[in-house]
């Protein structure tokens, strides 16, 4: 690809993160709208009692979060798709999914394990 598609195609992700992003804070229990999002992280607040500021804090984790695993997800589809040379890669190619199950099964087996944190710790 051309560097100047590149940059295009970047530009146009950014955006649609922070579209995205803007979507995650203003819908849930309480429906905001865009005012009252800049109002609330830029300190000042608006004419409500400051409750649509407390519901756009409280819904950032989230935000933040689905960001952050959204990105883990893409580099390790990225990596596992560069190591086998195959764009159509999945963890079965290299028994990652197998692996995990095996060591869920023996933890059950062997250790006793019934929680599912203990699960996820042995996957």
């Amino acid at each position: 690809m051309k560097p100047a598609r590149n940059a295009i195609l970047i530009a146009a992700s950014l955006a649609l993160l922070a579209a995205l992003v803007a979507c995650s804070f203003a819908f849930g229990n309480r429906v905001v709208d865009l005012g009252q999002i800049i109002d609330a992280f830029s300190g000042r607040v608006g004419t409500d009692d400051g409750v649509a500021e407390a519901a756009i804090l409280a819904r950032v984790p989230r935000t933040v979060l689905a960001i952050l695993v959204g990105a883990a997800l893409a580099l390790a589809g990225a990596s596992l798709q560069s190591v086998t040379r195959n764009p159509l890669a999945d963890p079965g190619i290299l028994g990652v999914s197998s692996g995990a199950s095996l060591a869920v099964v023996c933890g059950i087996a062997f250790a006793g394990i019934v929680s599912p944190a203990a699960y996820i710790a042995f996957a």
